[in-house]
């Protein structure tokens, strides 16, 4: 029964580990595009259709005036507060709330990086690895949210 146990923290651990890889890569981006800290070639490949100041010099890169990756920041550490808080801090009842906001959230997430991913293959003809990055992380925190929830935790 322990195993059990065991398993499951480890899939709580692993939405905080999912929501901090989005965080990192939504950084690396605003340091890299935002603040011109680090140099905006460190993500592309050459002579490829891997390129991220393609897709963030893109018109479909701002939302209201702000840059996506600004929301993923501002999402990705949502994210991790609440898995944060449903691992390690509430152990009663209402950490199924905790919960169903994350698989809520990540469903949102989800539907929107399909818009973004359709985007970027379809509309601008580039790939960002670092958007495909928060695009994997909200996959997984669905994912891992969603059986939790099917294991009624």
């Amino acid at each position: 029964m322990e195993k059990i146990k065991k398993d499951y923290r480890l899939y709580r651990y692993l939405l905080i580990a999912f929501s901090a890889l989005g965080i990192g890569a939504m950084v690396y981006l605003s340091l890299s595009f935002g603040f011109n800290v680090i140099p905006q070639n460190s993500c592309s490949i050459y002579n490829t259709a891997v390129d991220c100041g393609k897709v963030i010099a893109s018109p479909y890169s701002t939302l209201f005036g702000i840059n996506l990756y600004d929301y993923g920041i501002v999402f990705f550490s949502v994210m991790f507060a609440l898995s944060g808080i449903y691992a390690f801090f509430i152990k009663n009842k209402k950490t199924r709330y905790f919960l169903y906001a994350i698989f809520t959230l990540s469903l949102l997430g989800a539907a929107t990086a399909f818009y973004l991913i359709y985007l970027e293959i379809f509309k601008i003809g580039s790939i960002c690895l670092l958007c495909t990055t928060g695009h994997a992380s909200i996959f997984a925190m669905l994912a891992i949210s969603a059986y939790l929830l099917r294991k009624d935790l």
